[in-house]
């Protein structure tokens, strides 16, 4: 139980880590990328600042360099690019280009386009030429982004490789964190649990007393009727109150250690049909039909008394929370290696949000009802325990109003075969 419970808290915690990392991550490499824009755009200035000494007006406002850039490098990480420079008029027509091939129309500073020979862009810093105060045309330097490109995805190989390591190390820190802080709470459940045990051992002494003075207060009191009457009412007491004990000492031992079952091959179709010819009387006497559709002859290794309790508390809770009038199918079939019981009742159902809670112990959906059905909330923990315990499992469908219909689902040994025929519900 607190296993799962630090696993999940471990889950959820490296979840959160990994989203954090994650978006931090983006904003790195955003901002990383735009810091290295940045120096690309400066890098750009600093080439104009060279370029605009060299570049020669002729007396026809003709534009040209007198020493074009085909030396000019920049260098980082083994890679080198030039820059393109090219020159335009006053109508911004393409006068002269040199280095590298790039735009041949003027774009504004800060502008990038795919370069022609390269998946990559071209960012572009333009400024106008000046003679004496008049426009003689504009220089366009553009300058690959190679170098960026190479850094970024360089910074985000290192964020990916770090991230195996750094997962693995969150994911130790979440499990030692959360150990020790459900460890308060598992020493609390311990005592709790240790009390529970206690507890009901001590109390089947008194019970049994309780049970043995009934059964002589009877016998000496006999023709006595109202007497008689009030000490059925304290025997009842007293067997509804050993129930509870044994229901308890049984989920304790089941949460300690695996519960200590009889295994053997067992005719699980004839346990069912024991079980509904119980209960037939009593779905009668409530008014609620109650049918057995397709059942099949099933063999499984188990402990008959606990399954025998499996299926008596769920024909039982069907019972409580089923009115008159209505139905109670149960239906035995296989599927693959296992078997497949369903009881489906026409109750009253189960909210969405109860139904994942459903299986543990104390709770009830509806207290005042549960309360007036005798229930005290561990029938369903009881019989999840059981199928368990049996390598089986259990699961329910239910909407409010409509009913609810509990599965369970138990691997099967030996063959099977159909007994194609209705079970009957007469009164031994």
């Amino acid at each position: 139980m607190f296993t799962s419970l630090r696993l999940n808290l471990t889950s959820k915690f490296l979840i959160l880590s990994l989203s954090v990392y994650i978006i931090l991550a983006v904003l790195s490499a955003y901002i990383f990328h735009k810091g290295l824009t940045q120096s690309l755009d400066e890098q750009l200035e600093e080439i104009y600042a060279v370029i605009t000494r060299s570049i020669e007006i002729g007396d026809d406002d003709s534009l040209a360099l007198r020493n074009p850039p085909k030396q000019m490098r920049i260098s980082a990480e083994n890679i080198t690019v030039s820059p393109t420079v090219t020159l335009f008029d006053t109508d911004k027509k393409m006068v002269v280009q040199y280095g590298p091939k790039g735009s041949e129309s003027l774009l504004k500073t800060g502008a990038e386009v795919l370069a022609v020979d390269s998946p990559l862009h071209l960012r572009t810093f333009e400024k106008p030429i000046y003679s004496d105060g008049e426009l003689c045309g504009f220089v366009q330097i553009q300058l690959n982004t190679e170098l960026r490109e190479h850094a970024i995805q360089q910074f985000l190989e290192s964020l990916t490789g770090t991230m195996p390591l750094l997962l693995l190390g969150l994911a130790g820190a979440g499990y030692l964190f959360a150990s020790r802080a459900i460890k308060p709470i598992e020493d609390t459940f311990a005592l709790l649990r240790q009390f529970m045990s206690d507890a009901g051992h001590e109390l089947k002494t008194p019970i049994a007393v309780i049970h043995a003075s009934c059964d002589n207060l009877a016998a000496d009191l006999e023709g006595n009727k109202q007497a008689c009457d009030r000490v059925e009412v304290i025997s009842r007491s007293a067997d509804r109150m050993q129930r509870l004990v044994a229901d308890l000492l049984l989920l304790t031992k089941s949460e300690q250690t695996a519960l200590t079952l009889k295994m053997v091959p067992l005719r699980f179709d004839m346990l069912l049909r024991e079980v509904l010819g119980e209960f037939g009387d009593l779905f009668e006497d409530k008014g609620i039909e109650l049918v057995a559709d397709t059942i099949y002859a099933t063999k499984v290794n188990g402990d008959r008394d606990a399954l025998h309790r499996t299926l008596a508390n769920l024909l039982e809770n069907a019972l409580n929370y089923t009115n008159s009038r209505g139905r109670v199918t149960v239906s035995l079939t296989l599927s693959g290696g296992s078997l497949v019981l369903k009881i489906a009742d026409t109750g009253i159902g189960i909210p969405l949000e109860s139904q994942k809670k459903i299986f543990e112990r104390f709770y009830r959906v509806d207290e005042s009802r549960s309360r007036a059905a005798g229930g005290a909330g561990l029938g369903l923990a009881i019989v999840k325990a059981i199928v368990e315990s049996h390598h089986g499992q259990i699961t329910l469908h239910s909407e409010v109003g409509k009913g609810t219909t509990f599965t369970i689902t138990l691997p099967v040994v030996g063959q099977t075969s159909l007994f194609g025929r209705r079970i009957d519900f007469e009164p031994d």
